[in-house]
């Protein structure tokens, strides 16, 4: 990021107005740089910056370095280039993402900044006065801009029953990402969304000469056939026709995680298939849990616990600042 980068990302004004304003040099749009702070809440950060950063030094110089970050590739040793030559990190493409840890620490110490102020006999009086214009500052800039973030009215759509997968090929709505919203409102799957991560699609759009339905069975059954009871993204409940033996597809690939209730899970061909007994035809469950679900969850449950135990032991005693 150049300094008219910087200028325009942290300090422009005008951002209030134009809020799709694509910053000359740079690759992606205004919402991938935008982040306005103005003059005054910059001049509290570096304040607070320099009164707090004996005692908060981690905090503080972890959001400068993410700040760093966001400068991109500003040099051939910058950190965003050390960071790109790490293995999982080399696959990001936005350094100005970063600036999101370094408004996040910006908040905490300006706040800091201005509990002790308030503190202090000869300043308490301005507080309040520097408070409202900070907010003044940064709200005039940024709210206008929600306002804007949304403008085309969002249009009824005719409902697909049941779920099917498409391959979106309409050009009138600037390339299938930008339908992904509209085909979900629609109870269907964009085959061909935007995802940056390197999946084979193994799913079969709903038209295609090879597509068998969203659940089909191998063998076909010689009475009725397979269907869904229900779905979500993460449950489906398949009938499956008593005395039927074979396999049960779904139209979706694959994955970890997945648990089958009335059969063996397995695979065919890249998408989730269960293999169905006699003794266990009618109907069968698939449910999606990642064991890195509950591991996020009970990592969560535990930061929180542990986060209540420290502000209910720091509020015994007096703050110190």
């Amino acid at each position: 990021m150049t300094l008219a980068g910087f200028y325009y990302s942290y300090l422009w004004r005008g951002q209030n107005w134009r809020p799709l304003f694509s910053f000359s040099g740079q690759v992606y749009g205004f919402h991938e740089y935008g982040a306005y702070l103005g003059i005054l809440a910059l001049a509290m950060i570096l304040y607070a910056t320099w009164k707090f950063f004996s005692k908060d030094y981690p905090l503080i110089l972890t959001g400068w370095l993410c700040f760093l970050l966001a400068l991109g590739n500003f040099h051939l040793l910058s950190p965003w280039n050390l960071l790109h030559s790490l293995p999982v990190f080399r696959s990001t493409r936005v350094p100005y993402r970063y600036s999101i840890l370094f408004i996040f620490m910006a908040a905490i110490i300006c706040g800091r900044a201005i509990h002790l102020l308030s503190r202090q006999k000869r300043y308490a009086r301005y507080v309040w006065i520097l408070t409202f214009l900070l907010a003044l500052d940064i709200l005039t800039v940024s709210v206008p801009i929600l306002w804007k973030a949304f403008p085309r009215p969002l249009q009824a759509k005719e409902v697909s029953s049941p779920f099917c997968q498409i391959w979106d090929k309409n050009p009138n709505r600037s390339g299938c990402y930008s339908s992904m919203y509209l085909n979900s409102l629609k109870n269907q799957g964009t085959l061909n969304d935007y995802d940056p991560l390197p999946n084979t699609c193994h799913a079969i759009p709903k038209g295609r000469w090879d597509y068998q339905g969203e659940v089909f069975s191998l063998p076909t059954p010689s009475q009725g056939k397979v269907k869904y009871l229900y779905w979500s993204p993460n449950r489906l409940l398949v009938q499956v026709p008593k005395g039927f033996q074979g396999l049960v597809i779904v139209n979706q690939n694959t994955r970890k995680g997945w648990q089958v209730i009335g059969g063996k899970k397995t695979s065919w061909k890249g998408l989730l298939a269960a293999r169905i007994q006699k003794e266990t035809s009618g109907q069968i469950e698939f449910i999606y849990s990642p064991l890195a679900f509950w591991w996020g969850l009970w990592i969560s449950l535990i930061s929180i616990l542990g986060t209540g135990i420290l502000l209910w032991q720091q509020k015994k005693k007096s703050p110190s600042l």
